[in-house]
C-alpha cells in the first residue's frame, strides 16, 4: 500500500508552455501532448506565455490537465524580462517540475534561463517553422543563444533541423526530427447533421473549411479571392468557412464585403469543437505562404476530408503520393479551380480520402509521437514504468 501511495506523490510533474491557449497547429500539439502525458500517469501543468484564456485552456481544463496564468505580456513592460524569468524560476522550483517542454524558440528565450536555473532535467523545445526566425534577425540571433537552455530541439520537418544545424549552429547530436501526430478520428452522422444545421448548412451545400490563425502569413486573402471565383459543381451550392481568429480579420472580412461574398465566406472565430466542424466539413483548405508541418492539415486528412493545399513548408511531403491537391502559394484561381474539380467529383473525393487515411495511419499517429518526446524528457513511456 505504501509503495502504491509513494508511486502515485513521486510521480514527475511535466510542464508544457504552449504560444497561447488560442486556435493554432502548436497549440493543438502541445494541448494534445499535455493530455496523453496525463494519460500515461504523469502529473501535467500547462502554461502560456500570451495569454491566459482562449479554447485550449478551456479544453485542456475539461480534461483535467492544470492550467496556471503565466502570461508574458500581461507583465509590465519596462521590467518583465527580469522579473518574468525569476517568476518562472521560482514556479519551477516550487513546484519540482522534472521536465520542461515548450513550443517554439520565442519560449525557449522567455524560459531557457529560468529551467537552467531551476535545475529542471529535461527541456525539450519544438520548432514548428522557421519563417519569423529567417525574417527577423534580431530574434534569430537572441534565439540562437538561448538554444543552449535546451537539451533537445525538435523540429516537425527536417527542414527546421536543418535550418537549426546550419543557421543556428546547434549541434546535430541535440536535434530531432518529431512529427506532428493526430488521435483517432471516428466519423458521425448525427453530428455532421447537427453541426450543419447550427451553421445553416444544408445537405447539398458543399463545404470548404480552413481552421487556424488568420495572419498574413496563412495567405487567407489568396482563400478569400479564391472564394470570389468559385462556380457551382453539379448544381451544388459552395460555402467556404474559416474558423479561428486573428490580426488579419478585419481586412478579410473587409475584402469579402468589397467581393460581395457575404454568402459564400463565414467566419466562425475561434472554436473549441474543430473535431465537429471537420465531421461537417466537404473538403480542407489552407493557402498558406509558408508553413511547417501544420496540424490542421493532417487533422483534416485524419478526418477523412479531401485537402487543397498550397505547396509550401512541409505541406507537399504531406500531401505525397496523391494524397491531396497541391497549388501554388498566392494563385487564387488554382485554389478556385481545385474546389470546384472537388465539389463535382464524388470519385476523386473518394479516392483523396482513402490515400489520406492510409497516409496519416502510416505516418502521422498521435502515440509514437507521445513516446519519442517521453523519450526525450527523460522519462519512461507509462508511469509507473512498465520495465
Amino acid at each position: 500500500m505504501s509503495k502504491s501511495v509513494n508511486l502515485v506523490a513521486d510521480r514527475p510533474l511535466i510542464a508544457q508552455g504552449l504560444y497561447s491557449f488560442r486556435t493554432g497547429g502548436s497549440e493543438r500539439i502541445g494541448a494534445q501532448l499535455c493530455v496523453e502525458y496525463a494519460a500515461r500517469g504523469y502529473r501535467v501543468v500547462c502554461f502560456a506565455f500570451h495569454g491566459s484564456t482562449g479554447p485550449f485552456r478551456d479544453y485542456l481544463e475539461s480534461h483535467g490537465v492544470e492550467c496556471v496564468d503565466l502570461d508574458y505580456l500581461a507583465r509590465k513592460p519596462l521590467v518583465r524580462r527580469v522579473t518574468y524569468p525569476i517568476e518562472l524560476y521560482r514556479f519551477f522550483r516550487s513546484r519540482q517540475v522534472r521536465a520542461l517542454h515548450v513550443q517554439h524558440a520565442l519560449g525557449l528565450t522567455l524560459c531557457g534561463f529560468a529551467a537552467r536555473y531551476a535545475a529542471i532535467g529535461r527541456v525539450v523545445m519544438t520548432e514548428h517553422d522557421t519563417f519569423q526566425l529567417d525574417e527577423q534577425p534580431k530574434y534569430r540571433r537572441r534565439a540562437a543563444r538561448c538554444c543552449r537552455y535546451a537539451t533537445s530541439i525538435t523540429g516537425v520537418h527536417s527542414g527546421i533541423t536543418k535550418y537549426f544545424r546550419d543557421c543556428m549552429g546547434v549541434p546535430a547530436s541535440r536535434l530531432h526530427v518529431v512529427s506532428n501526430g493526430v488521435p483517432t478520428f471516428t466519423p458521425d452522422a448525427e453530428t455532421r447533421r447537427r453541426t450543419r444545421t447550427a451553421l445553416g448548412v444544408d445537405d447539398s451545400t458543399f463545404v470548404c473549411l480552413y481552421v487556424g490563425r488568420l495572419e498574413s502569413v496563412k495567405g487567407l486573402h489568396t482563400l478569400v479571392n479564391a472564394a470570389a471565383r468559385l462556380t457551382e459543381s453539379g448544381g451544388r451550392a459552395m460555402r467556404v468557412l474559416l474558423a479561428g481568429n486573428g490580426s488579419e480579420r478585419a481586412a478579410l472580412e473587409s475584402l469579402c464585403r468589397s467581393l460581395r461574398l457575404a454568402a459564400t465566406v463565414t467566419f466562425l472565430g475561434e472554436r473549441s469543437d474543430v473535431q465537429e466542424l471537420l465531421n461537417m466539413a466537404d473538403a480542407f483548405v489552407m493557402t498558406s505562404r509558408t508553413e511547417g508541418l501544420p496540424m490542421a492539415l493532417i487533422e483534416a486528412m485524419a478526418a477523412g476530408l479531401p485537402c487543397v493545399a498550397t505547396a509550401v513548408g512541409g505541406i507537399p511531403a504531406v500531401l505525397a503520393d496523391d494524397a491531396g491537391i497541391l497549388v501554388p502559394p498566392e494563385d487564387p484561381h488554382a485554389v478556385a479551380e481545385a474546389l470546384t474539380r472537388l465539389a463535382g467529383d464524388d470519385l476523386m473525393r473518394r479516392q483523396l480520402s482513402e490515400r489520406a487515411l492510409c497516409k496519416v495511419q502510416a505516418q502521422y499517429g498521435l502515440q509514437p509521437v507521445v513516446s519519442a518526446y517521453l523519450e526525450l524528457l527523460g522519462l519512461p513511456a507509462h508511469w509507473p514504468s512498465e520495465r
